[in-house]
């Protein structure tokens, strides 16, 4: 990602939906083709693209290798905290190793309530099924009571 050959592709993409769900939404939805249409191409992909600041800054999110440490860095006070979580994982996402992804939430989440796992969820269900999600935290919210 560093070298800029992704955010090249997306701005290649961005004249292109149907490059774009085959590229870029089959990764991460279901249906990329219902999902991904002209215009949620834009919504995504314009905000990351328009100068080289936009683009540096989405380069640095994606950065495992500067992320991990901050996200090392905070575990010790996720591990004490006792706000509740949920977890909502699908289990067909390829972007995310699941089982090791939800091994550590699960050592580190101290207020951890509940993991749900949504057969066939890639990693943008909650787009695609967002009745599912509403009564999964609907349900949550609810045992807190």
């Amino acid at each position: 990602m560093v070298s800029g050959e992704v955010t090249d592709g997306m701005k290649i993409m961005l004249g292109d939906a149907p490059l774009a769900q085959k590229q870029m939404a089959a990764l991460a939805y279901e249906d990329p083709l219902k999902a991904w249409t002209a215009e949620v191409v834009g919504l995504y992909l314009e905000p990351i693209v328009p100068s080289p600041e936009r683009i540096a800054a989405f380069q640095r999110l994606g950065d495992w290798r500067r992320n991990r440490d901050q996200l090392m860095e905070v575990a010790p006070d996720l591990r004490t905290s006792a706000i509740p979580t949920q977890i909502i994982w699908g289990d067909a996402d390829i972007i995310f190793d699941t089982e090791p992804s939800l091994a550590w939430l699960k050592e580190n989440l101290g207020g951890l309530r509940g993991t749900t796992i949504v057969p066939g969820g890639m990693l943008f269900f909650v787009e695609e099924r967002p009745e599912l999600v509403t009564d999964i935290l609907t349900t949550f919210w609810a045992d807190l009571g």
